[in-house]
């Protein structure tokens, strides 16, 4: 049973949205300046590296004030910067000291919480 109020599944490759953001720049997955500026005020802000990365194809939420704070955080992070929600999420866990849970297994094979069709 989900005791915390957000439940998602480790990154399978990185652990740090400082890491992942070279990969966007790398692959050009999304504007570079919006990327640059994004990383450039969270490390002025003191967001640490290797702070947790998520897969976000599947995650859980419960409704709670908590989460709704939260889900208007990241989505003003979206709306300023990067649209990778990866990058974001992180971020606004840490601000709001919100511990999710973490899923064992990855959202991309078949695990015990979801099934892909």
């Amino acid at each position: 049973e989900l005791t915390e109020d957000i439940g998602v599944f480790r990154h399978n490759r990185r652990i740090c949205v400082y890491d992942e953001s070279q990969e966007i720049l790398k692959y050009r997955m999304d504007h570079k300046h919006l990327v640059e500026f994004q990383m450039s005020d969270y490390f002025s802000s003191g967001y640490p590296g290797k702070n947790g990365l998520f897969e976000l194809p599947t995650f859980v939420l419960k409704n709670t004030p908590k989460i709704k704070e939260l889900c208007l955080m990241w989505w003003e992070q979206i709306c300023k910067y990067s649209s990778r929600d990866q990058l974001s999420l992180p971020y606004v866990l840490h601000r709001l000291n919100i511990k999710p849970h973490i899923f064992d297994g990855d959202s991309q094979t078949i695990n015990k919480y979801f099934r892909k069709y």
